[in-house]
C-alpha cells in the first residue's frame, strides 16, 4: 500500500506526464505508451476504464477515464468510448484497465469485450488499435492473448454470424434511434441476416 506522499507524488507525476502528452506526442513509440499507462494507474486501488483518442499517424488527441469500478471489475461502456472519440476527432482508440486484485493477464470477458468493441468502431471508422490491462509493472495487450488462445482462434464466419449478429442487437439497444451510429448498425444487421 502506498503513503499518502507516495501518493501525491504519482498524482504530480501524472499530471506532469498529461500536461506532455497534450502537445500531441506519437503514441506508437510502445514505451512512451507503456509508461504513460503505468503512470496512470499508480496507486489506484480500483479498476478503471481509460480511453486515449489517437489521430490517424498516432498523437494522442485526448484521454479521458471513461468508468471507475471496484476492486475487481470495472464496465467497458461502448456508448461513451464511442462518443469521446468521436467528440476528439479520433481515427483510432487505445484503451486500458487495471487489475489491481490480481495480475494483468485478460480474462475471457476482456477478450470478448475487446472483439465487440472492434467492430462497432470500425463502423463508426475508428480502429481500436489495442485494449491493454495493467497491474504493477505489467502491461499486456489482449490480442496477444486473443490470437494465442486456442479457444480464442477465430471461427469459420459461418460459426461467427450467431456472435455478431447478437453483438449489434446489443448495439442497436445501447444507441439513439435515428442516429447515424444507429443506422449503421440497422444495415450491418440486415447485411448479417443476409447470410
Amino acid at each position: 500500500m502506498m503513503t499518502d506522499s507516495q501518493l501525491r507524488a504519482v498524482r504530480r507525476a501524472r499530471t506532469i506526464l498529461a500536461d506532455q502528452l497534450r502537445a500531441g506526442v506519437d503514441l506508437s513509440a510502445p514505451d512512451m505508451l507503456h509508461e504513460f499507462l503505468q503512470m496512470h494507474f499508480a496507486g489506484r486501488t480500483a479498476e478503471a476504464l481509460l480511453v486515449l483518442a489517437l489521430d490517424d499517424r498516432r498523437r494522442l488527441l485526448a484521454a479521458e477515464t471513461i468508468a471507475e469500478g471496484s476492486l475487481r471489475c470495472v464496465g467497458f461502456p461502448l456508448r461513451q468510448i464511442a462518443a469521446f472519440g468521436l467528440w476528439a476527432g479520433a481515427t483510432a482508440l487505445i484503451v486500458a484497465h487495471n487489475h489491481p486484485a490480481s495480475d494483468a493477464t485478460p480474462g475471457p470477458t476482456d477478450i470478448l469485450t475487446t472483439r465487440g468493441a472492434r467492430i462497432l468502431f470500425a463502423m463508426l471508422e475508428m480502429n481500436l488499435v489495442e485494449h491493454f490491462v495493467l497491474s504493477g509493472d505489467q502491461v499486456l495487450a489482449v490480442s496477444d492473448f486473443s490470437d494465442e488462445s486456442p479457444a480464442a482462434a477465430a471461427p469459420a464466419e459461418d460459426d461467427r454470424l450467431p456472435t455478431i449478429r447478437r453483438f449489434l442487437a446489443g448495439a442497436a439497444a445501447l444507441l439513439e434511434p435515428d442516429s447515424p451510429a444507429a443506422l449503421l448498425v440497422e444495415a450491418a444487421t440486415r447485411t448479417a441476416s443476409d447470410r
